[in-house]
């Protein structure tokens, strides 16, 4: 497979998860150790407070914090544009945290862009599988409970097997 296959590959999977974000649209914070903690945060001294949904607070100090924003869309342009230049380890660590938290549509951006850089990097094609696996559709099996559910009788149902 040369480079233009390997990228058109990967093009086409962008093409697929089109939409496919199931990122949470709600406030949140990224913590230095890229970690996300979704709630709403406001700054009290040397902490920050976060308020999570349910309605618990937790109390962070303002040195472990990176940022915090409306949602976590915002978080991943703050990480990007926190990093310098980009490299091969960059894109592949940013597409890495897009999975990690249902930015699917980055992650392959990031992934094109490791690709371009590292057409046969491992980790990089390890991680277009993995991304592949999260966004392809299912072909649902309905059980004979679920058809009976929806006004089928049993002997209609047995008679389908």
């Amino acid at each position: 497979m040369n480079n233009n296959d390997r990228a058109n590959k990967v093009k086409r999977l962008l093409g697929l998860i089109k939409n496919e974000d199931k990122a949470k649209e709600q406030a949140c914070v990224l913590l230095k150790n890229d970690n996300v903690l979704f709630g709403r945060a406001r700054q009290l001294g040397e902490f920050v407070m976060v308020t999570t949904a349910a309605g618990g607070e937790v109390r962070l100090p303002r040195a472990s914090v990176a940022c915090w924003a409306e949602n976590i869309r915002d978080l991943y342009q703050f990480r990007v544009d926190q990093r310098g230049k980009p490299n091969l380890r960059s894109h592949l660590r940013d597409a890495r945290w897009c999975v990690r938290y249902d930015l699917y549509n980055f992650a392959a951006k990031e992934l094109i862009a490791a690709r371009r850089i590292d057409p046969d990097n491992k980790e990089a094609i390890i991680l277009e599988n993995r991304l592949r696996n999260l966004v392809a559709p299912r072909h649902v099996i309905k059980s004979a409970a679920t058809r009976i559910g929806t006004g089928q009788t049993a002997s209609l149902v047995d008679n389908e097997n």
